[in-house]
């Protein structure tokens, strides 16, 4: 085929494709796309992380895998704060926690997988202040602790039922053991 030959194809080929595409929309029309309500959904997403965001485009959940390797959900406020995480560690163990309007941590609650269960109630300043545990085996224990994370006062019961109430100064020194 010569230079001119190939020009002539070319031409041609254009004309039939514009008048093609012009008349496919006379022949193929189909409903336009919308956001909203369909008759049918996908029955499976599949990510690594998904994001909900609110109406002005704030991310308010995240759904995804932590960097330990275990899924979580996070719950954002409008500011984007932390208030609320739904996580299961690397081991399976799962965890709540919860903060306040500034992002800090302010109570958990937590399920181990050797069988321990902790409750916290933080500080401002994400400190744990006051501790609710059930050790694995069976024994339940209170922890009161000063702003610097020392505990000065604990009642626990062992795994048999025996009771014990430990005070410490302000050092954490125990000075007191009540115990049968």
């Amino acid at each position: 085929m010569n230079g001119k030959e190939y020009a002539w194809v070319l031409v041609v080929a254009a004309i039939a494709g514009l008048v093609g595409g012009a008349m496919s929309g006379r022949f193929w029309t189909g409903d336009p796309a919308f956001a909203g309500k369909t008759a049918s959904h996908a029955k499976l997403i599949s990510a690594e992380e998904i994001h909900l965001v609110d109406k002005a485009g704030v991310v308010r959940a995240r759904l995804g895998i932590s960097p330990n390797g275990g899924p979580g959900l996070s719950l954002l406020d409008q500011g984007g704060q932390l208030r609320a995480g739904l996580q299961l560690t690397a081991d399976g163990s799962p965890g709540l926690a919860l903060g306040d309007k500034n992002g800090q941590l302010r109570a958990g609650l937590y399920f181990s997988t050797s069988g321990r269960t902790w409750m916290g109630i933080l500080d401002k300043d994400s400190r744990t202040r006051v501790e609710l545990a059930l050790e694995a085996d069976g024994g339940p224990g209170l922890f009161l602790s000063d702003k610097d994370g020392v505990t000065h006062a604990a009642l626990h019961l062992s795994s048999d039922g025996s009771p014990g109430l430990f005070l410490s100064d302000t050092l954490g020194n125990t000075r007191a053991v009540l115990s049968p």
